[in-house]
């Protein structure tokens, strides 16, 4: 549900008031080109009280269609980075516990090879999912308040160009973020889990996950690079998308007003 924040609102009418009254002002003068001039202000201010009822019919559109959307889309991404960061301390552990033990130290050089792919992706898997569960926080606290100034700068002529970014984001990233923990490679992330227990007490676990080739160190390495792969690509797919949508809303109106 899009919270419009009526405050911001307000200042569609206050824009096309201003704007009908100055428009008023000068079509009273008797120079034809004052005339000319104050006609296409009012025009203009009418015409910016139709785009904004046209903005929030949208709204109103977007609101009734059914996104298939995570329930808890903070919980997921909190949830895969303490996760991620776990797998991370556990790699470091099992090297420290084959460091300080005299017959297993040159193993060390083999367990860094075995598991440099999962914990080099891991890491910057973990920051990217990490900036999401940042950025979703953010959207969500200024969603309401983008979509209604871009709403409310669809009244003037002047900032039609910029209202179309303040709606497209926040709607495109927001179900953008809600929809990518519901994304197959992005959802078993969470539930990837460092498969050697008790590290400091079971050696053999350690030993066998390293001569074992179904330890899965290396699969859950890949699983963690298709995820991240996944999501550059959609981010990107959403860049365009919001760009596209920043025309439609911005673009459109003012092409139209220009025709005028």
């Amino acid at each position: 549900m899009i919270d419009i924040n009526y405050s911001f609102l307000s200042l569609s009418f206050i824009i096309s008031f201003i704007e009908f009254i100055y428009g008023l002002h000068l079509y009273s003068l008797v120079d034809e080109v004052s005339k000319n001039t104050g006609l296409r202000y009012m025009v203009n201010a009418i015409a910016g009280l139709i785009y904004v009822s046209i903005g929030l019919s949208s709204l109103a559109l977007i609101d009734e269609l059914k996104f298939n959307v995570h329930e808890d889309p903070e919980g997921f991404y909190s949830g895969c980075v303490d996760n991620i960061f776990g797998y991370i301390v556990g790699i470091a552990a099992v090297a420290a516990r084959l460091q300080s033990t005299m017959v297993l130290s040159p193993l060390v050089g083999i367990w860094i090879s075995l598991t440099w792919l999962t914990g080099f992706v891991g890491q910057t898997l973990a920051i990217i999912l990490y900036t999401m569960y940042v950025l979703y926080r953010i959207v969500n606290l200024v969603y309401g308040l983008m979509v209604s100034l871009g709403v409310a700068l669809l009244a003037s002529e002047r900032t039609r160009v910029i209202s179309g970014s303040l709606i497209a984001s926040p709607i495109c990233l927001k179900i953008y973020l809600s929809w990518l923990p519901l994304a197959e490679p992005v959802k078993t992330v969470k539930d990837i889990e460092f498969p050697i227990k008790g590290i400091f007490q079971e050696v053999g676990d350690i030993v066998s996950a390293l001569w074992n080739g179904q330890s899965g160190l290396l699969i859950d390495g890949l699983k963690f690079t298709e995820a991240l792969v996944f999501i550059s690509f959609s981010w990107s797919l959403t860049v365009l998308i919001i760009l596209g949508l920043s025309k439609v809303f911005g673009g459109i109106p003012h092409v139209i007003s220009s025709r005028i």
